[in-house]
Parts: structure tokens; C-alpha cells; sequence
């Protein structure tokens, strides 16, 4: 990459300098007219026309649903709907539309007598009451919009329903001033009490309460106190009683408890209701007062600014500067007052001004969004006039803001309130040719910098002048750099500028070259605080230039994690922590990590209101400012929520300039195609004020039904259901968005946004629930949401009822059906009667016969039983016979022992007496030792053959069923070796290897021992006849194996006996523990002791006793006994 350093001479640049391009032709009789305007020098501020907010009024009248465009008086319920009297009908509006109330002649009784509503009122129960003019007081059920006349029927009744003002004292009694005086009524008693005017023929126009319980008239000649217990009017003089007296006709009392009085015809007057004695005071700050004043045409603001509707104009009084604004109708302004005649002034919760005039109802919404806009030229509505379009602006060290609009160069001082337009001649600007500028910048606290086609000047506002600094690119972009070298760029390229020595150092586009820039025209530019220098390229994305080594670094859009969404950038900013911030056109915002190089995108998906992004600024709270051709947008990087404001919210337009935007003391400035905006991003706040939601339409089967109970309850075929609902939150309600859920058929909340209406159809019969939700303009949902109850019945043959008619009717059968059957079975039984008399004999012959064979059968069954009893004891004793020779065996041995050490110990002592005789008392001493020792052998073998005989004893007893703590390894291998001996006895030839198995921690489990070891002993006679038989069949070449182990798990104590005999047949497996099966041959065995194990181990111990075999190979039976919990 070639750099091309120039040094350029600076000279300063007269009036009569001259510049040709053909090329910009079609634009010198412009630039020429621009020209004559700014040989005036400075304009007044009002050619830069700052747009007044508050002169912005949106109009609502007939052809938005109002019943008439003339207002009579306004009034907002407790629940949140406003509501206008007109000359034709009461209208109730929701923020979107109007439900009118008017006179119905097909129904006389319930609708308005008369169409001109003048007064409204709201009791302290929530009625609504409306006067007329002719038809009298009206009751308003605003649930079901049924309209209840109350007319005075008196003589001369005319005058006492010809009605203009309506309200409600402490005490609940309505009081109505009328044509014929001042009107009591009482709601609770539905009585009237006529007070006839103080003055015949005089109208009372208004009454009043105010804190201190004084009820005020006002009359068209006079002001009144009204005594209620008397029934006497006190005049209130206006200067002297012989003075002529104005016709009162507005009352307002405000929070410091002055009652302000309009008047017709002389203006507004005010009396101090906490001083004595009360004065009327007149109220004219400048003498700026109109002096017709409406009936309804006094109110006050939150800030305490008074409001009054005037024949000739709305105006606002604020009441500490005494300063007045009169607001008219203006050809020149179509969103300003409709009319002239502003009959009702009325500010609803919110502080949202609703203004009924002669043409419909003017709107006037609070804004909590500080946004000032600013034109250089003023223009009607969104008239986008190219003059206005800002290009470039910045503020100086003096707080002055310059813009351009590339033919134009504008100084504002807004401590001054003067716009000044210098004239463009010394940079270029002739007949022949215009030189467009493009980016300013500031110089030091003296001048600024402006970026020009054909290169830089330098403007020094102390002494006027210009110098030139020509350049071989155009100055389209301005950035300065870390160093204070001014950063250009532009078609064919960058360059940098040094100030000082005045030396340009370019970086141009050239074909081919892949190393520098990969295009010739340069959208965006930022030289960023490390140095490096950040360039949007004609879609090619994204160049870094490092100015220390004069590489580029090239990033273009992929579709990779990482990557850059959108090669055409138009606009770069760098947060305070190093991070490059891109906006695209097509791809919305990207953020850039210089270290890492990684592009990671937010676009509309996460909620940017265009993908369009052209300037980038941030506030001191760290949020991104976006301008985009959708309006502004405020980006928090750190939580990622977006909000998005547009002309709705005081921009001057929704399409904004590229690169238009500058920041100074957090005051924000961005250019848009029809003027630019300011604003201090603190004082943009959201509306979190509190609104209500309700259901303004409910429709059953396409037909509105009123909402009169807290539940709804529904015929089954009543289940075609229609919503409709809105938010109370009147600022900007087109903005409102909505969620509702009918619990029962939606899973979840159903977003709707500004769609306010469903339907459900086919709804079965259940209990419903629909809720619903809002979000105002600024995106603020309400903290609870609002419930609408509906309760769809069954059909009448699904009702309770219905069903008890089911059941009493079957039950009618059943009774029905026993009748029948009762009646049949009399006649049965007649039948069976003269049947059983000839059957009883024989009866009572079969009756001798059975109880012969029962008493043959009982002696049957005691022959059994004693036969089971003997088997039983036959098999025990079976058991122990074959025991008999293992005893013998074992007893055997202990009793060899106690002979041979028997006779040892006789030699000992025929020794022992010897050595004694001899005097060798020592060698008698160690005879006497070794004969202890026999004797404690012989008591040993003598205690084991006791033991042995014992549990021969035991085992033949009778089981008590006593569990005592038994050690079951013991056991097992004491009847394993009696087993294996009792059947050695008879068998010499007979050899087995026996295998134990202990578990040395199965510890005393409570068992009954004597069942157990018949148990044990019947299981290893099983295993060792199983052996035997094999190794009759197999011979010599097999090992016969019986193997006893124990093992204690987490929850029982297993036996498992073990042995490779022949096994049991699969086809009498499940006959084993049947009474009296046996596989033996017969004679060899009973058939009863497995039967017998079995009830031992699962009845008498609650455990269990399985098998596992295979036929031919072995038999494994294992006893499991539950732990004790």
C-alpha cells in the first residue's frame, strides 16, 4: 500500500474566489436564491422554527364515531372512561371508540328526553348522571348502558328540565341548576325540591361545594351562597350591589382552594376561599384574558397552569409568571386547535388535555419524552422541504450547534435564541459552481472544520475568514484522531491531515491492489483511541488501517459466528471501553472487538425497529443511541433491551442522515431529512403511570350482552363468544399493545398486539376465566392483569337435575320390576308349597340318610387326621433313625477319648503316689499337672457327647414355636456332619466332599432351632441321596460334592445347600412341595419332608424356600429368613 504525502499551503479565501463544475448545473438558481438570503446575515430564531409540542393537537370528531362535533362538557369515571355531552347524545370513549347514548323514540322510557347533554356528574356509588336542556336529570348504568329519566313534573316543568349543570354534595344530594332555578334531589328517595331563582326569569347556570361545605350558585346576574337549611340565596357582590353583576358561568376550585369563575363577557375572576371576607378578585395577567368564558371552561393541570376555554381560543396561564398562551386555529398548522370556540377543558388522570370545541374534541397528550426538534425552515405536518434535511452538525466550545445541510451553513446560540446563516461564497459557492459541505468538526474554542468536496477549511469564527487546505479526495467523512490529525474520506479513498504542518498523508483506492482499500468510495470513518482507523467501503465491508505500519485489515460479511452480517456500513462509534460499534444497512448493529476481530450482530429480531442503522451515540448510562430510517432507538448493550421512539414521540421525522450526529454534556443531536432533534437521554423516561383494562364489548353468538355480573353464566348453546377490550391509557392508544388467555383452552398468554378483539367458538360446557393485559405506548404492561369470569352450563339433560330425574327413574324401574317379580313369586310359591308337601317325605328320608353318611365321614376324617399325625411322627422319627448311626459315630469318638485318658490318668496316679512315697514331691507335682490335664479332656469329650445326646432329644421333641438367637453356621455344619455319618453307617463305601461356606458375620438369628435343623437335615439327606444315586450310575470317575454356605445380605440371611447330583425333572418341579410326592423308590421315603420344610421356613418364619436345578447336574435349594426390622 503507497501513501501519498502532500503538503498543502493554506491561504485564506475571499468573496471573489471562483469555482466551475458543470457538473452541479442544475443546482445554481438554488444556490443563488440561498444566496440573496444570506446577505440578511442573522435571521431571527424563529426561521429555524423550534417545532412547539405543545401547539400539537390530535382531532377526533364525527368521522371518528362522535355523535356531534359540538361539546358541551367532559367528564372521566372513576373507572377510567371519559365521557362528552354534545348537542346530540352522551358519548362514552375508550381511547378508541364511542358508544353514544342519544334519544330512542321506539323506547321512550329508557333513553335520553333530550339530545343536549350540558352536564355530567358521578355520585359517590358510581352512577353517572347527565342533564339536558329540555329533557331534564337522566340516571346512566354504565354496565349496561341502560339510561333511567328523572324529570321534574311540576308546573311550568319546562324551565326546571331545562338543565345545565349537575353535581353532588358531601351529603349525597344532587344539585341542578336550571332555567328555573336551583334543583335538590335526592337519589335515595327519588324526591325533588325546587328552589326558584333569586331573580325572576334568571337561569342559575352553576352550583358548587366547596371544603368548607358552602354550596355556591352562580346566576346569569350574580354570585351566590346558598343556605340548605334555610333555602336563601346570599348574593356575593362584585364590587358594590348597585353595580351590574357578570353572568358566572365556569367554576373551578384549585389545590391552594381559589375559586376561579369565568364569566360571559367579562373575563375570569378568582376568590381566595381560605381569607376573610371573601372577594371576588378579577384575573386579567396582561390584560391578555379573553372575556367569554365556556360553561365547562376552566381547569387546571398537574403543574398548577390554568386552563381556559374561551370564544376566541384555548389559553394557559402559568400562575407564577403570569405568562398567557392563546391557542387558535392556524391554516398554516393543521395539527394545532380545531376551532376557536373552546367550549370544555377537562384534563383526565394521566394529564392528557382533552379539549371540546365546536368541531369536535382536540387531544393533547403529556409527553414524558423530552425531545425538542428543530427546523431550519419552518413546514406543514411530516413535509419533508430539502432545505431541512441535516447533513452534518456539531456544538462547539461555546454551546453553539452549526449545521448543514450541504448548501447551507447555520450557527445556532441557543442561550440567544439567534440563528445565524453564514454566507458560503469563500468556500466555493458561486453561479458556476457549488461546493458541498459535507461533515464539520470543531476547532479549538475559535473555529471549525468543514469537510467540502474539493478538501478542507479551516473557519476562524473571530475573524470570519476561511483557509483553504485542498485535497485530492473529497472531505465527506471527518474523524479526529488520538494524535489531533484530522482523519478524511471519501471518493477515491482516505487521507490524514496534520494541523500543524498542514501535510496530508492519503491512502487511495487502486485497482488491483489487494493489500489496500478494496473500493473507492468510502461510507464510514472513525479513527479510533488506539489509532488504528475503522472504514465502511462501498459493500465490501469492513477496512482497518494500522497508520503505524499502513497495513489494512479486510472484514467482510459471511455467514459464519463471528463474522460481519452486512458489507455496507454506513456509520461507526466508539464506546468508552474500546468497543467499535458499526451500524449496516441491511444488517441493523454490530458489535466489533478490536482484539478478537468478532462481529456479533443485533438486528429487528432483537428488537431494533429498522435493520437501517446511519448514526450511532452513547449517554452516560452507557446506552447506545441508534438512528435509523424508523426513528430513534435506545440500545442497553449490557441487559439488550431496546426501545424505539418515532414522530409520535416529538421527532421532527422517523428517517434520519447518515453520520448526522454529535454529543456534548449529554445532550444528544441527530439529523434527520426534515430538520434535527435534541435532547438530554436523563429526561426520556417511560410512562409508568397506572391504567385500568377492561372489556368494553362482549358478544354471545354475534350479540352484544351487557357485563352486569362478576360471572357471566351462559345457556349450553351459548358458547359463540366475541371480546373486545382496551387499556385506558389515552397518550397514544394506537401504540397499546394487548395479551389476553381464556384459562381452560389457552395453554398461555396469546400476544396480540394492537388487536383489542377475539373470538372462541364451540366452547364446551365448563367454567371459564379470560384475562387479559396491556402494555401503554412507551411498552410499560400493567401489574395485574384484568379477569372476566364466564360460566357455560350443560344442556338441561346434563344437569344435576337431569340426572336426579335418571336415577329416581331407575329406581321407579327397579321398584316396578320387584313388584312384578314379587307378584310372580307368589304365585310360585302356591305352586311350590303343594310341591314341597309331596317332596317332604322324601326330604326327610334323604335328610336320615346324610346324616348317616356324615357321622361315617367324620369318623373317616378322625381316622385321617390320627393317620396324618402318625406319619408325621413316623417321618420325624425317620429322620431320626437316620440319624441314629451318625450319633453312634459321633458319639464314639468323645467316648474313646474319655477311656483312653481315663486309663492314662490311672498310671498317673500309681506314678504320682510312687514319687510322693520317694519324696520327690516336684516330679509329683508335674504327674499332678498332666492328670489335670486328662481330667479337664475327659470333662471336654463327656460335655460333646452330652451336647449330642441333647440335641437328639430336642430334635424329637415337639417344636414350642419358641424363636430363640440360634448360630445357624453352627448348626448347618453340626446336621451336615450327622447327615453325612448317618448315611456312611449305612453305606460304607460311601465318600462325599463336603464344602462349608460361613459367613463369619451372619451373627444369632432368632429361629426355632429343632424345626430349623429338621429343615437342614432333611435338605442334606436330599443332597447326599442325589450324590449317592449319581454315583451309582456314573462310577469311579465321579466326585460326589455337597456344599452348605451362609450369607447375610442387606435385608436376609441366606442357607444355600448345594449338590452336583442328579438333580430334579423340570416335570415335577412344581410338585416337590406337595404332601406326600417323592422321586424315591417306594418305601425309601414319606413323601413329606420337603412339605414339611416348606411350611417351617414360609408359615412358621415368614421366609422362603426355593430351588434352582438342572436334571443331571444339581440341585440348589436356599433358605432366605427376613432380618428383624
Amino acid at each position: 500500500m503507497k501513501r501519498y504525502v502532500m503538503a498543502v499551503r493554506g491561504r485564506q479565501v475571499s468573496k471573489d474566489l471562483r469555482f466551475s463544475t458543470p457538473d452541479h448545473i442544475t443546482n445554481q438558481l438554488f444556490a443563488v436564491g440561498l444566496l440573496l438570503l444570506f446577505l440578511l446575515g442573522v435571521l431571527p430564531f424563529q426561521g429555524l422554527n423550534a417545532q412547539q409540542t405543545d401547539n400539537y393537537f390530535e382531532h377526533l370528531s364525527v368521522q371518528n364515531g362522535l355523535s356531534h362535533n359540538s361539546i358541551n362538557c367532559i367528564h372521566q369515571d372513576r373507572e377510567g372512561f371519559l365521557w362528552f355531552g354534545t348537542y346530540d347524545g352522551l358519548n362514552k370513549h375508550d381511547g378508541y371508540n364511542f358508544t353514544v347514548f342519544q334519544p330512542d323514540p321506539a323506547n321512550p322510557n329508557h333513553s335520553f328526553q333530550s339530545n343536549k347533554v350540558t352536564g355530567l356528574c358521578e355520585d359517590h356509588t358510581g352512577r353517572l348522571w347527565a342533564v339536558t336542556e329540555g329533557g331534564g336529570l337522566h340516571e346512566v348504568d354504565k354496565r349496561t348502558g341502560r339510561v333511567t329519566p328523572h324529570p321534574v313534573r311540576v308546573k311550568n316543568a319546562s324551565r326546571w328540565n331545562n338543565q345545565l349543570f349537575v353535581c353532588e354534595d358531601r351529603q349525597g344530594i344532587l344539585w341542578i341548576s336550571a332555567y328555573g332555578g336551583l334543583i335538590a334531589y335526592n337519589p335515595g328517595k327519588r324526591h325533588f325540591r325546587l328552589y326558584p331563582s333569586p331573580k325572576n326569569e334568571v337561569p342559575v347556570k352553576r352550583a358548587f361545594e366547596d371544603h368548607q361545605n358552602r354550596l355556591w350558585v352562580s346566576t346569569g346576574q350574580g354570585l351566590y351562597q346558598f343556605n340548605r337549611q334555610t333555602g336563601r340565596f346570599t348574593p356575593l357582590y362584585l364590587d358594590s350591589p348597585a353595580a351590574s353583576q357578570p353572568t358566572f358561568n365556569a367554576f373551578y376550585l384549585d389545590e391552594q382552594d381559589r375559586l376561579w369563575l369565568g364569566t360571559a363577557g367579562s373575563g375570569v375572576f378568582q376568590i381566595n376561599l381560605r381569607s376573610q371576607p371573601l372577594r371576588i378578585v378579577p384575573f386579567n395577567p396582561g390584560g391578555l384574558i379573553n372575556k367569554y368564558v365556556f360553561l365547562d371552561g376552566i381547569h387546571c393541570d398537574a403543574d398548577g397552569d390554568l386552563w381556559i376555554g374561551t370564544t376566541d381560543g384555548l389559553q394557559r396561564v402559568n400562575l407564577t409568571s403570569q405568562q398567557v398562551v392563546t391557542y387558535r386555529p392556524d391554516p398554516n398548522n393543521p395539527n394545532g386547535l380545531s376551532s376557536p370556540s373552546a367550549q370544555a377543558v377537562f384534563h383526565d388522570r394521566s394529564g392528557t388535555l382533552w379539549v371540546g370545541t365546536s368541531n369536535g374534541i382536540d387531544k393533547q397528550i403529556t409527553h414524558t419524552k423530552h425531545f425538542t426538534p428543530y427546523k431550519i425552515k419552518p413546514s406543514k405536518g411530516a413535509v419533508n422541504l430539502f432545505v431541512n434535511k441535516i447533513h452534518s452538525l456539531l456544538v462547539d466550545h461555546h454551546d453553539q450547534v452549526w449545521l448543514t445541510n450541504q448548501f447551507s451553513l447555520h450557527r445556532l446560540d441557543e442561550q440567544k435564541q439567534q440563528l445565524t446563516e453564514l454566507p458560503l461564497s469563500p468556500v466555493g459557492f458561486s453561479d458556476q459552481y457549488q461546493n458541498y459541505i459535507f461533515a464539520l468538526l470543531p476547532d479549538g474554542p475559535l473555529g471549525i472544520w468543514l469537510g467540502t468536496r474539493d478538501g478542507l477549511y479551516q473557519y476562524n469564527a473571530s475573524s470570519k475568514q476561511y483557509t483553504r487546505y485542498p485535497a485530492d479526495i473529497n472531505a465527506q467523512l471527518l474523524s479526529r484522531g488520538p494524535t489531533g490529525d484530522i482523519w478524511l474520506g471519501g471518493e477515491s479513498g482516505i487521507a490524514s491531515f496534520n494541523p500543524r504542518t498542514h501535510q496530508y498523508t492519503y491512502y487511495k483506492y487502486k485497482a488491483g491492489d489487494t493489500a489496500g482499500l478494496p473500493d473507492k468510495f468510502v461510507y464510514s470513518l472513525l479513527a479510533s483511541r488506539s489509532g488504528d482507523v475503522w472504514v465502511g467501503i462501498n459493500g465490501k465491508g469492513v477496512s482497518r488501517l494500522n497508520p503505524a505500519t499502513g497495513q489494512f485489515t479486510h472484514y467482510t460479511a459471511g455467514p459464519r459466528p463471528g463474522q460481519l452480517n452486512n458489507n455496507e456500513v454506513l456509520t461507526f462509534y466508539e464506546d468508552p471501553n474500546g468497543i467499535i460499534w458499526a451500524g449496516t444497512n441491511q444488517g441493523g448493529l454490530n458489535r466489533i472487538d478490536p482484539k478478537t476481530g468478532y462481529f456479533s450482530p443485533v438486528t429487528t429480531q432483537d428488537g431494533l425497529p429498522s435493520n437501517r442503522v446511519v448514526a450511532i451515540a452513547g449517554d452516560k448510562a452507557g446506552n447506545l443511541w441508534l438512528s435509523t430510517n424508523r426513528g430513534l432507538c435506545r440500545y442497553n448493550p449490557r441487559t439488550k433491551a431496546v426501545r424505539s421512539y418515532d414522530i409520535n414521540d416529538g421527532l421532527p421525522s422517523n428517517d434520519f442522515v447518515e453520520n448526522a450526529v454529535v454529543t456534548k454534556n449529554n445532550r444528544l443531536y441527530f439529523g434527520s431529512r426534515n430538520g434535527y432533534v435534541r435532547f438530554n437521554p436523563d429526561s426520556i423516561r417511560d410512562d409508568t403511570r397506572p391504567f385500568p383494562l377492561y372489556v368494553t364489548k362482549f358478544k354471545v353468538l354475534d350479540r352484544d350482552r351487557p357485563l352486569t355480573d362478576s360471572v357471566i353464566t351462559l345457556r349450553h348453546d351459548e358458547n359463540f363468544l366475541s371480546f373486545e377490550f382496551a387499556a385506558l391509557a389515552y397518550v397514544m392508544p394506537e401504540r397499546n399493545r394487548y395479551a389476553y388467555q381464556l384459562v381452560g383452552v389457552d395453554n398461555n398468554w396469546i400476544q396480540s398486539g394492537t388487536r383489542r378483539f377475539v373470538s372462541y367458538t364451540s366452547l364446551p360446557p365448563d367454567d371459564y376465566v379470560f384475562r387479559m393485559k396491556a402494555a401503554n405506548s412507551d411498552g410499560i404492561w400493567n401489574s395485574q392483569s384484568t379477569s372476566l369470569h364466564i360460566r357455560i352450563l350443560p344442556p338441561w339433560w346434563k344437569t344435576w337435575w337431569a340426572y336426579t330425574l335418571y336415577v329416581l327413574a331407575l329406581v321407579g324401574s327397579i321398584w316396578g320390576f320387584i313388584r312384578y317379580r314379587s307378584r310372580q313369586l307368589r304365585i310360585a310359591n302356591r305352586l311350590l308349597e303343594e310341591t314341597v308337601a309331596v317332596r317332604t317325605a322324601e326330604v326327610s328320608q334323604q335328610r336320615n340318610e346324610i346324616a348317616r353318611q356324615r357321622d361315617s365321614l367324620e369318623k373317616t376324617l378322625s381316622e385321617l387326621t390320627s393317620a396324618q399325625r402318625q406319619l408325621i411322627q413316623k417321618e420325624k422319627m425317620a429322620s431320626l433313625g437316620e440319624l441314629t448311626a451318625g450319633i453312634a459315630h459321633e458319639i464314639q469318638n468323645p467316648l474313646n477319648f474319655v477311656n483312653n485318658f481315663s486309663a492314662i490318668s490311672v498310671e498317673l496316679v500309681e506314678e504320682m503316689t510312687e514319687e510322693l512315697q520317694a519324696g520327690h514331691q516336684n516330679d509329683a507335682l508335674d504327674l499332678a499337672d498332666l492328670l489335670g490335664q486328662n481330667l479337664r479332656k475327659i470333662t471336654h469329650h463327656g460335655q460333646r457327647a452330652d451336647a449330642i445326646i441333647k440335641g437328639m432329644l430336642q430334635h424329637s421333641r415337639t417344636s414350642t414355636g419358641q424363636k430363640d438367637p440360634t448360630d445357624l453356621n453352627s448348626l448347618a455344619n453340626e446336621y451336615l456332619r450327622l447327615a453325612y455319618h448317618g448315611l456312611r453307617a449305612k453305606d460304607k463305601s460311601f465318600n462325599a466332599r463336603l464344602v462349608t461356606e460361613f459367613d463369619p458375620n451372619l451373627g444369632l438369628i432368632p429361629v426355632v432351632a429343632q424345626d430349623i435343623g429338621r429343615v437342614l437335615l432333611n435338605l442334606f439327606n436330599n443332597a447326599f441321596y442325589a450324590v449317592s444315586e449319581k454315583q451309582k450310575r456314573v462310577g469311579d470317575d465321579y466326585q460326589p460334592e455337597v456344599m452348605v454356605s451362609t450369607r447375610r445380605t442387606d435385608y436376609a440371611i441366606e442357607i444355600c445347600v448345594h449338590d452336583n447330583g442328579i438333580g430334579i425333572s423340570q416335570t415335577v418341579l412344581d410338585k416337590i412341595y406337595q404332601p406326600f410326592f417323592t422321586t424315591k423308590p417306594t418305601g425309601q421315603g414319606t413323601g413329606l419332608g420337603l412339605s414339611l420344610s416348606y411350611d417351617i421356613i414360609t408359615k412358621g418364619h415368614g421366609g422362603e424356600l426355593t430351588v434352582q436345578t438342572e436334571e443331571g447336574k444339581f440341585a440348589e435349594f436356599i433358605i432366605k429368613f427376613p432380618l428383624p426390622a
